[in-house]
C-alpha cells in the first residue's frame, strides 16, 4: 500500500503511524481537560500533529490545545484520550508494508491498482494547508489508472461525472459526499 500527499504534516503523521509501536501510542499524554496543550509534553513533532488532528476533528491542520468542546465527553471515543490511543494501537498492525510518499498525485507509480483519489474539495478544499487547483488534470489522470478508481467530492465539482454518496454528519451539520468509481463491474 502506497500512501501519497502533497502535505509535509499528513505524509509525517502516516510516517509516524507506520514506524510507532503500540505502547509508544498508549503511553502518548491524554490531554483531558480544556487549556491543555502538546506543547505541554516533549513529544516528536509527529505525534504533536496526530494528537493535534484529534483535538479538532475534521479540521484541516492539527491544533495544539484542547478546547471546551474537544473536552466533551459525549462520544469519548472521537475525543483524544485513552479510547482513542487503544484504537490507534490497535490498528497499528494493519499498516505493516505500508509506505508514505510525499508529492502530487502525478509521483503515484503507473500501476494496476485501487486508486482512493481524495483531493481537497472545489468548493471546500480552500481550508487546507496545500493548495491545489488542479481537479482538471487530476480528473484525467483518473481516467488513465488501471485497475479501481474511487475520486471523492463535494457537490458543485465537475472534473469527473460524480454521483451522489450520500448525506453524511460533518462538523458542521450534513455534507452530501458525491464518487466517482472506475472498474467495477
Amino acid at each position: 500500500m502506497l500512501l501519497v500527499d502533497a502535505d509535509p504534516v499528513i505524509v509525517g503523521v502516516w510516517d509516524y503511524l507506520m514506524r510507532v509501536r503500540p505502547e509508544e501510542v498508549l503511553a502518548l499524554p491524554d490531554l483531558p481537560n480544556a487549556g491543555d496543550s502538546v506543547d505541554d509534553h516533549p513529544l516528536p513533532q509527529e505525534a504533536r500533529w496526530l494528537i493535534g488532528f484529534w483535538l479538532n476533528r475534521g479540521s484541516a491542520s492539527p491544533k495544539r490545545t484542547r478546547t471546551a468542546f474537544s473536552a466533551r465527553s459525549d462520544r469519548g471515543q472521537l475525543n483524544w484520550g485513552a479510547r482513542a490511543k487503544a484504537r490507534i494501537a490497535a490498528q497499528l498492525p494493519g499498516l505493516a508494508g505500508w509506505s508514505v510518499r510525499l508529492g502530487s498525485y502525478d509521483v503515484a507509480p503507473d500501476e494496476e491498482a485501487t486508486w482512493f483519489v481524495d483531493p481537497p474539495y472545489v468548493l471546500k478544499g480552500s481550508y487546507y494547508r496545500v493548495g491545489f487547483d488542479g481537479h482538471e488534470a487530476l480528473g484525467a489522470w483518473c481516467r488513465t489508472r488501471r485497475g479501481i478508481v474511487i475520486a471523492c467530492e463535494g457537490p458543485g465539482a465537475a472534473w469527473l461525472p460524480f454521483e451522489t454518496l450520500g448525506s453524511f454528519k460533518s462538523t458542521r451539520g450534513r455534507a452530501e459526499e458525491r464518487v466517482w468509481v472506475k472498474g467495477v463491474a
